[in-house]
């Protein structure tokens, strides 16, 4: 071959693809009772770091492995000292909002609809408890009068990851409708009932009521039919509270009902029943696809209470995410003020409780 017939290569070009979203998923740990008022305060006031020592225990529920927390808050947190006499003969609570940047380390949002919620100045100091809640950062829903039925439930964003074929793994942010109940002095009329419809048909919807009598080791036929009335307004759960004591779950519809989770963080220890608690530790698996990108999309914007994401759901048509959960339950133990996972023997009193077993194989058999 002479000079004249060399013929040059040109180098091949290297191309890299774009990573794709293939699938969202996410873990949440839904608990029950929350509250450093009362004892805990006395307890925790005492401490270098009162905050830091009431929340110091719960690292051994691995935080690190959740996206999420959510919770039932069971006092106001507004600005007035309430008395530890107070709290303690009259049950009107107050826990202090110094403690809420070491709570934001652990939760995302939580409940306000309870009978201990209007404490404080009744709508003035639940007016400052939402505030304060804002200002560290947690979200949060419900009101401790259903007859406010625009502030029964409230659409919040939820940390996911989003799973990248070819790339990292991100961080992301799914709206996700939660409703709070508070029924613990009359049952909520069907108009109030009816909120949850607007919500379901296009979020993931978790429904948290607090109703029933206390002490107890099942829930009763009202809470049953409230609660599976829930159920068929289209909530995807009911994980409820309020008798402080574990109690039984369900599967209705092919939708879990846990009629009292008990105490997360209390400061009850009068027996071995108001100790222990459980949470759900929750696992979400979604496809990706467009109108999972549009959700993603709209999260930012669900992020303040009040906002407008159901209209925007609404006006945009965006169906309902197609997901799948995962259950587990996670069992608690408190004492001293401090709040840790609880160990075998207390978590095998609680399955036998929850009827978890049957429970479980019923949710995974759909």
């Amino acid at each position: 071959m002479t000079n004249a017939e060399v013929r040059l290569i040109p180098p091949a070009v290297e191309t890299t693809e774009e990573p794709t979203a293939a699938s969202v998923s996410a873990r949440w740990l839904l608990a029950g009772e929350v509250f450093w008022g009362r004892q805990m305060e006395r307890i925790a006031e005492t401490q270098p770091n009162p905050a830091g020592y009431l929340f110091g225990r719960l690292d051994s529920f691995d935080r690190e492995q959740y996206d999420a927390w959510l919770g039932h808050m069971e006092c106001p947190i507004a600005d007035k000292v309430i008395p530890f006499e107070v709290q303690a003969s009259d049950l009107i609570f107050n826990c202090k909002p110094s403690y809420l940047p070491e709570m934001a380390e652990w939760f995302t949002a939580v409940s306000l609809a309870n009978n201990h919620s209007d404490n404080v100045d009744g709508l003035a100091g639940f007016e400052q408890t939402r505030n304060n809640l804002e200002n560290n950062g947690i979200q949060y829903y419900g009101h401790y009068d259903n007859s406010v039925l625009s502030d029964i439930c409230e659409v919040v964003s939820l940390p996911v990851k989003v799973v990248y074929s070819g790339g990292p793994n991100q961080s992301g942010q799914l709206p996700v409708a939660l409703c709070g109940y508070n029924n613990v002095f009359r049952l909520p009329t069907t108009q109030e009932l009816n909120v949850i419809q607007l919500y379901s048909d296009r979020f993931l919807t978790i429904v948290s009521p607090q109703q029933g009598a206390e002490y107890q080791p099942a829930g009763d036929e009202l809470k049953q039919q409230t609660y599976r009335t829930m159920i068929d307004r289209g909530a995807d759960m009911v994980i409820a509270s309020h008798p402080h004591w574990v109690q039984n779950t369900e599967v209705y519809k092919g939708k879990l009902i846990m009629y009292s989770v008990g105490n997360f963080m209390f400061d009850q220890e009068w027996s071995d029943e108001v100790m222990r608690g459980v949470a759900l530790d929750l696992k979400l698996s979604l496809n990706y696809d467009q109108n999972l990108q549009a959700w993603l999309d709209l999260a930012d914007d669900c992020l303040a209470w009040h906002d407008k994401c159901l209209e925007t759901a609404d006006q945009k048509t965006l169906a309902k995410p197609d997901f799948e959960l995962d259950y587990a339950l996670v069992s608690v133990f408190h004492k001293d003020g401090l709040t840790r996972k609880a160990p075998d023997n207390i978590h095998e009193l609680n399955l036998k409780r929850t009827n978890w077993t049957k429970t479980l194989r019923e949710l995974n058999s759909l």
